[in-house]
């Protein structure tokens, strides 16, 4: 799982049009356009977005983006050419042995790398501690980036990922446990206050908990 970074690609720069130019956009790049994150310089925010604004007016920018979602920010913001493409690694199926547990494993995501009070909010390091308090039974299991997921998949029985911003959506989590037909869920966070969040992830889990351990003993015995 790599940092998120805005990568760019220039044409004719040299010649006499407006130069051409292909952003790809991740989550922490569109967040930082319409609001202030924590443990980010606010000052640096206001400058990305000055910034980001100028590049609107003097060149031809056609903006990628892997989530509809990002859509109408951009838009917003002055963006004209927008276009969607999905990540490269968004269908990856692993060929592992399949592990099965007694009690319920739930697989959950917090980056540990570059801005620690950033990404605990952004990934809701909160709701896993409530979650974690409201349901010791449940094994969470806990990865920062730097997993070999082909280890982590076959012992997970489902994957739950918090969008705490309105652009927010499934990340490539999500998508390799779809193609590897594990459980997996984005809750929107950002539109509801903490106890009705965590209320509805909870009601979710004891919802699909019996088809879970369904599939656990169709899997082999505990």
């Amino acid at each position: 799982m790599k940092k998120s970074l805005t990568r760019f690609i220039l044409y004719d720069i040299f010649s006499s049009h407006m130069p051409e130019i292909l952003i790809q956009w991740h989550g922490t790049d569109v967040g930082k356009l319409y609001q202030f994150l924590p443990g980010m310089s606010k000052m640096g925010i206001v400058l990305y977005r000055w910034f980001w604004r100028r590049m609107t007016k003097l060149t031809n920018l056609t903006c990628l983006m892997n989530t509809p979602r990002m859509f109408p920010i951009l838009k917003e913001f002055g963006f004209k050419r927008i276009e969607y493409r999905e990540a490269p690694w968004a269908k990856k199926r692993y060929d592992v042995k399949e592990y099965v547990t007694s009690h319920l494993v739930i697989l959950f995501y917090i980056r540990q790398k570059f801005n620690l009070k950033y990404e605990n909010w952004i990934y809701g390091k909160d709701y896993l501690l409530a979650l974690k308090k409201n349901m010791p039974e449940v094994e969470w299991l806990l990865v920062t980036g730097d997993d070999d997921m082909r280890k982590i998949y076959p012992h997970v029985d489902c994957y739950i990922k918090i969008n705490r911003m309105p652009h927010s959506d499934r990340n490539k989590i999500n998508k390799e446990c779809e193609y590897n037909d594990i459980p997996e869920r984005a809750f929107d966070v950002w539109n509801k206050t903490f106890e009705e969040s965590i209320k509805e992830i909870t009601e979710w889990i004891n919802t699909n908990r019996d088809i879970w351990f369904t599939n656990k003993e169709n899997k082999g015995s505990f």
